[in-house]
């Protein structure tokens, strides 16, 4: 379905009239880590991944003479390309549609590209899972802009926050875990607290979409060693499930 002609690539006008420039914009946001990409994400499992092999199959279909240009659609966009759409500089690019930090932007994606010189025969398609996307109504106005959406609105809590406090002569540390969830409607999950590998602590937790909830726990301070949170069982975007926390001996 993502097929369409009559842009020339760059410096092919008049010599390549079935070549194609296409723009393609990759959510690279946090949600994008999900594993439920389905056949396509291959050993990732992610999203993330079935949007680069969505764009990898895109680009095997494209005439021969086309283009690419790529965009990791974060908090700031990055641009790769254009590139030939096929061989190593493609590959390379691909690759770097990789998680950066922060949210997914899909209006400053197109500003971007829109500084071009051959922006106007672009076409363009934005993958995502729509998951707190910013601009994208505006960006569907255009009819030469595509969409495609990958994954759904699947429940995921994640351990956002982890500290440890101690004092002189206390006998134990505090350790506050904060706790969020997203999803369309409250997720319970079980929290777990192990040093050294040895379970602590264990208890649940009722997460209520967008609130964050804290745990806090007296840790003792006999034992010293590597410090576990975790969520049990793992979601779909088992990265956030884990924190780490070294306990080590307090120093002067």
């Amino acid at each position: 379905a993502l097929r369409a002609g009559g842009a020339a690539a760059p410096g092919q006008a008049g010599r390549g009239p079935a070549a194609e420039h296409w723009a393609c914009g990759g959510d690279v946001a946090a949600s994008m880590r999900c594993e439920d990409g389905g056949p396509a994400a291959g050993a990732e499992k992610t999203r993330l991944a079935a949007a680069r092999a969505a764009v990898a199959d895109l680009a095997a279909r494209l005439p021969a003479g086309s283009w690419a240009t790529l965009a990791a659609a974060g908090a700031l966009p990055l641009r790769f390309g254009p590139v030939p759409a096929a061989g190593e500089e493609f590959a390379r690019a691909l690759a770097a549609l990789d998680w950066r930090p922060g949210p997914c932007r899909a209006d400053a994606v197109w500003n971007d590209l829109a500084r071009h010189p051959d922006a106007a025969d672009f076409h363009v398609v934005f993958l995502s899972d729509g998951a707190g996307v910013t601009g994208l109504d505006e960006f569907l106005r255009d009819p030469k802009h595509h969409f495609v959406k990958l994954g759904g609105p699947t429940p995921n809590a994640a351990i956002v926050g982890a500290t440890l406090e101690r004092s002189w002569g206390d006998p134990a540390a505090e350790l506050q875990l904060e706790l969020l969830a997203a999803g369309p409607g409250p997720t319970e999950r079980a929290w777990v607290v192990a040093l050294g590998g040895r379970e602590l602590a264990r208890g649940r937790a009722v997460l209520p979409p967008g609130e964050r909830c804290t745990v806090a726990l007296a840790i003792p301070t006999y034992e010293l060693g590597l410090l576990e949170a975790r969520l049990e069982p793992a979601d779909l975007q088992p990265l956030d499930d884990r924190a780490h926390l070294a306990l080590a001996p307090l120093a002067r």
